[in-house]
Formats: C-alpha cells, structure tokens, sequence
C-alpha cells in the first residue's frame, strides 16, 4: 500500500514584502488623514475662539460708548463714563495709513518695536479690559501699547486674553476671578477718526479696526481674522448746532 505525501506551497519572500509594504502604506495614509482632520478641528476651534475675543472687544466698546452717551443726556453732574471716553478719544490715530493690513507672513513682525511701519508699536494702538470695565479707572480699562508694552504679545495658542490677581501677581493661571490684564495674546485695537469735517474741526466717526494674528494647528501660515466697528463722534454734531 503506498502513501502519497502532499507538500503546501507558502509564501514567497516577495509576497511577504509586499504584504509588509501596503500595510506600512495604509497605516501612514490612515494617520494622515487623522492628523489633517484633528488639526482641521483645532483650526475651527482656535477661530471660533478668535471671533469671541473680537465680540468681547466689540462689545465692550460699544457699552462704554452707549454708557457714555446716556450720561450726556442725563441731568446729572456724575460723569462716570466720560472719563473712559476720554482716554479712548486721546489714543485715536489721526490718520487711515495708521491701518494695518491683514495679510502677513510673520505675526512676530506686528510686535518688532523696531519697525514702525508693521508694527502696533508704530501707532496708537489699545485693548480692552473686557472683565473689569472700571469709569473709576479708565487707565485700567483701556490699556495702551505705548504705555504698557508688555501687555501685548504674539499668541502662544490662539488670540486670547490672560489675566491676574495684580499688577505684581505673576501667576497668568486662567481664572474668572482675576480681573487684572496680564497680556493681550495676539489681538489688538487701532482706532481710527474717519470723516473729518474742516468747519468743526470733529471727526464725524471713530472706526475701531480689531485685529487678531496667530498660527492654527498645523499651518506655516498665520491665520488673521478682523472686524471694523465704526461709532459716530457725539461731540462732531454738537459742534454742528
């Protein structure tokens, strides 16, 4: 009685290789494709972000001026608001070229002291203490680059607002109960007079340009985002009547 052996064919080293090879090849596509959409995420978080501190700055404004106009109307010798009006009036740059363009390939230039022609140095530039608008304290309220430098930095996440205990806590934790602006992280304010009549001497609005410049997840790019807020000049038409 005989007996037939059957032998199994394996694979080929090249077969093996190949296997090897398309897994590799999948496996780096798949982590690609996580590593764009995570950072697609990040980006539209970061943005969303960024537009909240415009709104905050927005709003803020646009209460001081409103607060400020109701007092003029009132009979009242209290001007609570007219001192913060003040200071926000006197830091107006004079004229349209103190705008800055949005497109830039360095956010790091906007903060180069030594170049007056992109930097927020160069101009009259402010930020807003959004969590403490104080009428007592309008020094406090608008802060200004020429004055405190060092509040206004490149965003080392996304545009955002750090605060404080005081003035000499050095703890930056992000706390709601700090109400002292630390620093002022890739967001800025140039106001603007627009509309200045020769016959009174007023500029008929003031344009608040708020700029915002940082680097999303994953891009070489800065990413900026701005708005305009334009609020006429009460004291342009009572030169008027």
């Amino acid at each position: 009685m005989s007996v037939k052996l059957h032998s199994t064919r394996g694979d080929t080293m090249v077969e093996v290789l190949f296997a090897i090879a398309v897994f590799a090849l999948v496996s780096v596509l798949s982590i690609i494709v996580m590593n764009s959409g995570v950072n697609t995420i990040g980006a539209t978080l970061e943005l969303s972000m960024a537009r909240n501190e415009i709104d905050a700055q927005s709003e803020a404004i646009r209460f001081i001026h409103n607060s400020y106009l109701s007092e003029r109307e009132l009979v009242s010798s209290s001007q609570n608001y007219s001192a913060i009006w003040k200071r926000i009036r006197d830091r107006v740059n004079d004229s349209s070229s103190a705008i800055l363009d949005l497109t830039v390939t360095n956010c790091a230039s906007r903060y180069d002291a030594s170049s007056n022609s992109g930097s927020i140095f160069g101009r009259k530039t402010i930020i807003f203490n959004t969590r403490k608008i104080d009428p007592a304290n309008p020094n406090t309220t608008v802060i200004s680059a020429s004055e405190r430098p060092e509040v206004f930095q490149p965003a080392s996440l996304n545009p955002r607002l750090i605060y404080g205990q005081g003035t000499a806590d050095n703890d930056t934790t992000l706390r709601e109960s700090f109400t002292n602006l630390k620093t002022a992280e890739g967001i800025w304010i140039i106001p603007v007079k627009s509309g200045t009549t020769a016959t009174s001497g007023q500029p008929e609005f003031y344009d608040f340009h708020i700029y915002t410049c940082w680097y999303a997840p994953g891009r070489e790019i800065p990413t900026t985002i701005g708005t305009i807020m334009r609020l006429y000049n009460p004291e342009m038409f009572e030169a008027a009547k």
